[in-house]
């Protein structure tokens, strides 16, 4: 009889979601972590400065889980970045960033985790994100791809190329790739910052690939339905993301703002257009400030850590 070989111990992971005054979409994906029980994934909630008692109710329901505060909501990629300086410091091989309005299929993780040890220059894995209904259409395969003169991006609905980006609903992040990358830009507070991260791992020489697994996502649920702050940040972010990676950042802005606007106000969508309009104008002016950088490396702490396992 031939002896068994020893079973792979899987690596460490760190699940990272951000709460802001929304606990029960953030329970219930910390209802389903608690369910997969799975040894090799520590959760992390970073709460970004709710004001609605959520970050007690969380405390309280779920004190298996370690909570990351921040004083005051400082955006997606902030918030993020408060954990992944922790997994870089203490060595953690995998990040998963993943909305807190998403809900993973138990092996959602396994399979992530799997694109990424196949290849070993791959810096980011994503799933296939579904619409959280019966229907369960394709939000996005993995990602998609920018549409810079048109100031939008396109998200696929099967495997397809380009892919230029994955999104960041859920998202397998090696840590050696941030290493030599560095973080999220945190001066894009929403949209967008996904994509530049992307951007910048495929210049670096990291590739993207995408885990053939569902994850539900209800989606726009920071935004809500308030169409002028959906669009103030969408032309935002689009300034930032132009002025480093579009060829004519300039030509380039002024298609996309034409582009935008004619077409909100074309569909009777004034606040949208007038958002627009409003980020444009508000993401010049960030760039006229000295650029932050993404370090890896740990910032002074405006976090704390009130839970420990």
């Amino acid at each position: 009889m031939s002896a068994e070989l020893p079973s792979k111990t899987p690596p460490r992971v760190l699940a990272v979601t951000v709460n802001w005054n929304s606990p029960d979409d953030t329970a219930r994906l910390l209802g389903a972590f608690r369910a997969f029980a799975n040894p090799a994934c520590e959760v992390v909630v970073v709460d970004n400065g709710s004001t609605d008692g959520s970050l007690d109710k969380l405390r309280t329901a779920f004190p298996e889980v370690r909570f990351l505060v921040l004083p005051a909501n400082a955006g997606f990629g902030t918030a993020n970045n408060a954990a992944l300086r922790e997994a870089l410091d203490q060595q953690i091989p995998y990040v998963w960033l993943i909305n807190n309005d998403a809900l993973p299929d138990a092996g959602s993780l396994a399979a992530l985790v799997a694109r990424l040890e196949a290849d070993p220059r791959a810096g980011a894995a994503g799933a296939v994100v579904v619409d959280d209904d019966a229907a369960a259409r394709i939000q996005a395969w993995g990602g998609g791809h920018i549409r810079p003169w048109l100031g939008g991006v396109r998200l696929h609905r099967a495997p397809a190329e380009p892919l230029e980006f994955l999104t960041g609903a859920c998202l397998l992040l090696r840590t050696a790739a941030l290493r030599e990358i560095g973080l999220f830009d945190e001066r894009f507070f929403l949209y967008l910052e996904d994509a530049d991260l992307c951007f910048r791992l495929q210049k670096s020489g990291w590739n993207l690939v995408v885990a053939d697994t569902r994850v539900r996502h209800k989606g726009s649920a920071t935004t809500g339905r308030n169409r002028y702050l959906r669009s103030f940040h969408s032309g935002r972010s689009l300034v930032l993301f132009m002025d480093r990676h579009a060829r004519l950042p300039r030509l380039t802005g002024l298609s996309a703002i034409a582009c935008q606007s004619f077409g909100k106000l074309a569909r009777g969508n004034t606040p949208a257009a007038a958002g627009f309009w409003a980020g444009f104008r508000e993401g010049l002016r960030v760039l006229r400030r000295p650029e932050p950088t993404a370090s890896p490396t740990p910032a002074a702490a405006s976090t704390e850590f009130p839970h420990g396992r």
